[in-house]
């Protein structure tokens, strides 16, 4: 199982890297307002702030990516060391493979010795035990607990998990004993409103809607199968703007993050004025790492954050939360999606 898991680490970085894309990608069909007399210069707009208690110094995370083989050690130290340098935080990939081979331990344990003051975020399946999770934290000294939620993966892969029977109340059980803040999110299918309402009631700490539009896992664990029983699945889950203003109706209190298919700041001014607290990078970033090192992912880094600062400039905005009041206008088949789950369209596009 451990020579599996291990094998599978490498066919997702693989398959990841030769461009397994979503469809939805194009559901970004959203523009903001432009302010042709704005006084505010984009190096004057402030994007940093507090997360739970921490100095950040914007509203992005590096989300899960890998662990648990040389491979994903090489892409964790390149995370790591970028990570520290931006002051933004890190989720690894999923533990569970170091959990249960501590030979696998190194390729995550690295992470924090490469940042030993930065935000780190643990990572388990939400169908895992509390003792499991709890030991996850502890093997990272980790600030946060991100639990994800793969049931189109598992169903898919050849070797997947049953869904668990008891999955809501599993992760409310989590949450009260962890010491540390929960955060749960999908790995690219999607957080729908109802969801998220329920989730709240676990009393999480944070979602990430993680939806369609980034690296497709049905396409990852199809391209695995060797069959094409999966292909109608290919296209299956909700675009992440969606699942963040459904996420956001739900739950207004809750930090409500974005990830799936975020490739530059504008995107992530867009996300933000649907409500999003910030935005989680993955796909990009692991790009970026394999084709150039460290230096490119800084470069791409310095270029997305370049991007949202001079979008909120251009919106006669001065930092990201002002975005959620701003106008928001939502076209095309997006604009369908979100009329058919009854969002106002002309109220969104005249605040």
């Amino acid at each position: 199982m451990n020579s599996l898991r291990s094998r599978r680490k490498n066919e997702h970085l693989l398959l990841a890297l030769r461009g397994a894309r979503c469809s939805f990608s194009k559901a970004w069909e959203i523009s903001l307002l432009h302010d042709c007399l704005t006084t505010i210069a984009a190096e004057d707009v402030e994007i940093g702030g507090t997360l739970w208690g921490n100095r950040v110094s914007s509203p992005i995370y590096i989300n899960a990516i890998t662990g648990g083989t040389a491979m994903a050690a090489y892409v964790n130290d390149i995370l790591a060391r970028t990570a520290g340098s931006f002051q933004v935080p890190l989720a690894v990939g999923s533990q569970s493979v170091a959990l249960d081979n501590p030979r696998a331990k190194a390729s995550f344990t690295r992470v924090r010795k490469l940042n030993p003051q930065g935000i780190i975020l643990a990572n388990v399946s939400a169908s895992s035990s509390p003792k499991r999770a709890l030991t996850a934290v502890e093997m990272l000294d980790a600030q946060v607990l991100q639990l994800h939620l793969n049931p189109a993966q598992e169903m898919i892969m050849p070797e997947g998990d049953r869904a668990h029977p008891n999955l809501l109340e599993n992760i409310g059980e989590i949450c009260a004993l962890s010491p540390v803040p929960v955060m749960v999110k999908e790995v690219g299918f999607g957080i729908a409103g109802s969801q998220a309402a329920k989730l709240s009631r676990a009393n999480i700490s944070a979602l990430d809607v993680s939806g369609s539009g980034g690296t497709n896992f049905a396409q990852i664990e199809g391209a695995r199968v060797g069959s094409n029983w999966w292909l109608p699945f290919a296209e299956w889950g909700l675009p992440t703007p969606l699942c963040v203003a459904e996420a956001v109706r739900a739950h207004p209190e809750l930090p409500i993050f974005a990830s799936g298919g975020v490739k530059n700041g504008l995107q992530v001014a867009q996300l933000m004025a649907l409500g999003a607290w910030g935005a989680g990078v993955a796909g990009e970033a692991l790009y970026h790492t394999f084709h150039g090192g460290q230096r490119a992912l800084e470069q791409w880094l310095n270029q997305l954050l370049r991007q949202l600062r001079t979008t909120i400039a251009l919106c006669g905005l001065k930092s990201p939360r002002e975005l959620a009041q701003a106008p928001v206008m939502i076209t095309g088949k997006l604009g369908e999606l979100f009329f058919l789950r009854g969002f106002d369209l002309v109220k969104m596009a005249n605040r």
